[in-house]
């Protein structure tokens, strides 16, 4: 029982106990060798021939996609390229005053391309509006032989040498070179002042002339003698503008006084005072037998008003007074007399030729000019003044206005200005004695009036060269009174007062000298004892208020005045001339 429990079991060991039968199928077998199968001839010709087709699809896609990659980079450079100049060109032309193609127009100059390496050509000049700013646009080929550029010349206040330089283009075709095309409206508008065209060609050309502005730009090709397509752009822009002194409405003279009541009035004091005008004087008093439209009182003696062809007094008389007196209806208490002439004159005054009356009412003929061009108020950048006995004063808003001591020379910088009321002088630029003040080119607006209340003082801008005025900026200036008096002098002392109007045709307030706001009604003081006053043919407009005129021996020289009145108070031998 040991030795049977101790045996151990057979584990089948072939060849034996195994079935003879279950012997011969297991030595009929073999095992199958791994790895040895391969690829049979066709499959190896057809894996020869399909390879190299996918490989060369896969090498033409890349070079294809490689080639376009510089395409695709300069067709966004080309992109890119052409919204930053449309970023500058639309923002200079909406801004522009005027526009030309000219290369050496009337003032300002193109901003001169001479600093530049290379060759320039001169495209389009565009002058900003309200200042003598000028931008100009050129293409530039390098010395160098490299591409051409379209450039863009910045030049401000008048200045042709630039103050900065923008390259808006690094690479514009030389076949079919960037050119610019003016489109004039059509037709001309009935308001556009006699003499003034569109042709930008020649000079300059005010933009409420012209309603768009094209530069068309081909952008040349990256590689020199390659067959790439052109990536062609316009650059457009209208004109902002608005309508510049004149058109004027008829009628108008070269004096008009809007009063209803007496025009011109000498004083009882006034002796040996006269006007002269070179064109018609128009008075807009309603018929009214009681009030004359030109009187003088009994003690005067050789005053007089003259209206001819010249301002000088002794030249022809054609253009003649006219007083419009009658409305032709009897809605102020008169009825119209139907006969005779109606020269409204009384006392010793001396009025050639006589004025007669006309049915034509006298308006205010810039009325619609002044509604068009409102004085923008200044709220930034605060101004300031530097110095001692010389003030050197920059553009900006002067909150608590300026009072000018004696004795100094003050030496305004171009630019616009705007002054609010002094505490001391009560009044927003007020100028003591022996002061030569220099005002460059721009506007000055006045919130509560100019006081010029001492002796010996010269006020200079725009006008000539004189021994009161030795250095007087050039350019001209505007004179804008919101509120408040206007005071060049008094009666003591003498003053010498020479501002000339800004002449920049496209400066919307160009060839007004000084224009009081229709709701001031305050005097305007123009003359004082032994001064002078010459506005270089700068017009006058102060449409609801009176010239007021003091003076000995002293002479006035002004454009056009359209005034409410005008008075003679203690004056002798004083001489307004108006042309």
């Amino acid at each position: 029982m040991v030795g049977v429990a101790g045996k151990r079991p057979c584990r089948g060991l072939p060849g034996r106990h195994a079935p003879l039968g279950a012997r011969r199928l297991h030595g009929s077998r073999r095992p199958p060798r791994q790895g040895e199968e391969g690829f049979t001839l066709i499959e190896l010709l057809i894996v020869l021939v399909i390879l190299p087709l996918v490989v060369g699809a896969i090498a033409i896609v890349l070079i294809t996609t490689l080639k376009n990659q510089q395409g695709i980079e300069g067709k966004v450079t080309d992109a890119s390229a052409a919204a930053t100049a449309s970023a500058y060109y639309v923002r200079d032309v909406e801004s522009a005053a005027s526009v030309t193609t000219a290369a050496s127009p009337s003032a300002p100059q193109q901003c001169s391309a001479a600093g530049l390496s290379g060759t320039p050509k001169l495209l389009l000049g565009l002058q900003l509006q309200g200042v003598s700013t000028v931008v100009s646009y050129y293409t530039l080929t390098p010395s160098s032989g490299g591409p051409t550029e379209l450039v863009r010349l910045y030049c401000p206040n008048g200045s042709s040498t630039p103050q900065s330089r923008v390259v808006l283009s690094d690479n514009v075709s030389t076949t079919n070179p960037p050119t610019p095309v003016v489109n004039c409206i059509t037709p001309t508008p009935t308001s556009i002042p006699t003499g003034v065209t569109c042709s930008p060609g020649t000079g300059w050309t005010l933009t409420y002339m012209v309603s768009t502005v094209t530069l068309n730009v081909t952008q040349g090709c990256s590689t020199s003698g390659s067959s790439c397509a052109p990536f062609q752009y316009a650059l457009t822009g209208a004109p902002v503008s608005g309508i510049p002194v004149p058109p004027i409405v008829q009628p108008n003279g070269v004096l008009t006084l809007l009063g209803t009541g007496t025009d011109i009035q000498f004083t009882n004091l006034s002796s040996g005072d006269s006007i002269c005008t070179g064109g018609s004087i128009l008075m807009g008093l309603n018929y009214n037998a009681s009030v004359p439209a030109v009187s003088s009182g009994a003690l005067t003696s050789n005053d007089s008003v003259k209206a001819g062809t010249t301002t000088s007094c002794g030249s022809p008389l054609t253009n003649g007074v006219e007083v419009y007196n009658c409305l032709n209806n009897a809605s102020n208490g008169q009825t119209c007399p139907t006969s005779g002439t109606h020269d409204s004159v009384t006392g010793s005054v001396s009025v050639n030729p006589l004025p007669v009356s006309t049915s034509t009412p006298v308006t205010d003929p810039l009325a619609t000019w002044a509604s068009q061009n409102p004085v923008a108020n200044i709220s930034s950048p605060s101004g300031s003044c530097s110095g001692t006995s010389t003030l050197t004063c920059t553009p900006g808003l002067y909150a608590s206005g300026l009072n000018v001591p004696s004795n100094r020379t003050v030496n305004f910088q171009s630019g616009n200005y705007q002054f609010g009321t002094n505490a001391s002088c009560q009044s927003s630029l007020c100028i003591g004695s022996n002061d030569t003040v220099n005002f460059g080119s721009g506007h000055y607006t006045y919130t509560d009036g100019l006081n010029v209340s001492g002796s010996g003082s010269a006020l200079c801008g725009g006008g000539t060269v004189t021994s009161a005025c030795p250095t007087p900026p050039s350019g001209g200036v505007f004179f804008y009174v919101s509120g408040g008096s206007t005071d060049l002098g008094n009666v003591n002392f003498a003053n010498n007062i020479q501002l000339a109007p800004i002449s920049t045709t496209s400066d919307p307030y160009h060839g007004v000298l000084l224009w009081q706001n229709g709701t001031d009604n305050n005097p305007v003081f123009l003359a004082s004892a032994a001064s002078s006053l010459n506005t270089y043919g700068g017009e006058i407009y102060i449409p609801n208020a009176t010239i007021s005129l003091y003076g000995f021996g002293n002479n006035i020289s002004t454009g056009n005045i359209v005034a409410n009145s005008m008075l003679f108070d203690f004056c002798f031998n004083l001489s307004v001339a108006i042309q």
